[in-house]
């Protein structure tokens, strides 16, 4: 596949991705299966959030799900003790590897996961989700994802654009936000809550 590099300023730092480039996109068959390519909104504001509150990760293990070009996870990786960054897309996670490396990134891996296995799901200290309810039908999915590290004791940080579908999964978490942000991004609006465990997980 054709690629390209783009360069992001977070905060103090400049992130090198190296990235499908659209021409090659055009051609694919399913761009579904290639959402994970694109830097989108909520991803960079998840990214800028971490920068603000680097203690809300500093030396804690990190993991990512669904990163795609995993931008929020490399900026977590400047301070925390371990970063994992995940996707179900090997192609996807090829690439998080490779800028992972270029970017002089440590104590970072990245790695296959899909949010279906629930009982594969690395342990951590704290999770990192932008959006990745785009799709109505994951929602009660991702629910559970996100209750079984609550119920663990990990803390949940998540960015969604704000669509009037996904208002009934936000409204599901708010119960366990103990800070609740709203951004604009790309002139997009995008919510930004910080979960932690506040009620018994639900069975």
């Amino acid at each position: 596949m054709i690629k390209h590099s783009i360069s992001v300023g977070v905060g103090q730092s400049i992130f090198y991705l190296e990235v499908p480039a659209p021409e090659a996109l055009k051609l694919v068959t399913d761009p579904t299966q290639f959402y994970w390519a694109r830097l989108w909104p909520a991803g960079l504001a998840l990214a800028r959030f971490l920068d603000k509150h680097c203690h809300l990760v500093a030396d804690k293990q990190v993991l990512e799900i669904g990163a795609g070009l995993g931008l929020p996870g490399m900026v977590a990786a400047q301070w925390a003790a371990q970063t994992t960054l995940t996707d179900v897309y090997e192609a996807a996670v090829s690439l998080l590897a490779a800028n992972t490396r270029a970017n002089g990134l440590k104590r970072v891996s990245s790695s296959v996961f899909n949010w279906q296995h629930l009982q594969q799901a690395p342990s951590a200290d704290v999770v990192l989700l932008s959006d990745v309810n785009f799709n109505p039908a994951d929602d009660e999915t991702l629910l559970h994802l996100i209750e079984h590290y609550l119920g663990l004791g990990s803390s949940v940080l998540l960015s969604t654009p704000e669509r009037l579908w996904a208002k009934p999964f936000v409204s599901q978490l708010l119960p366990w936000a103990i800070e609740h942000q709203r951004v604009v991004e790309n002139d997009v609006a995008v919510s930004i809550l910080h979960l932690a465990c506040q009620k018994t997980v639900r069975l």
